[in-house]
């Protein structure tokens, strides 16, 4: 079984990003950040359902409930930690939909997340 290091050493996050209407931010680098700097705590499930409604900004596979989601979700690991940034308007994913997803349907209450707030994603800005 991988443990939480060896996992974030063996997946390539180099190219992950996340965006919102300020900017593009480096997935790898919010990991890299939080591995050293905070401690993982549950947050609730509930809190964090409506990342699971689709967007604009998604299409085909990225579209939660699509067959292929589906496929990647359920083979997600609730072991490791989503990333999520708190803005004004409540809780949104970086990091971990599929994780959400799974722990959902598995009817779990709470997930292991890393929490930024929407002032610290300057330091991630994706160059």
């Amino acid at each position: 079984m991988l443990n939480f290091k060896n996992f974030f050493e063996n997946v390539d996050y180099s190219e992950q990003e996340f965006s919102d209407k300020n900017g593009v931010y480096s997935v790898g680098k919010m990991i890299e950040f939080a591995k050293k700097n905070k401690k993982p705590i549950n947050i609730e499930i509930k809190k964090l359902l409506h990342n699971l409604e689709p967007s604009e900004h998604e299409t085909g596979s990225d579209l939660p409930g699509h067959p292929e989601f589906i496929k990647r979700a359920q083979n997600a690991s609730l072991e490791f930690p989503i990333i999520v940034v708190k803005y004004p308007d409540g809780l949104w994913i970086a990091d971990g939909v599929h994780r959400l997803w799974k722990a959902n349907e598995e009817g779990v209450k709470t997930i292991r997340g890393y929490i930024y707030d929407d002032a610290e994603l300057h330091n991630f800005i994706k160059n």
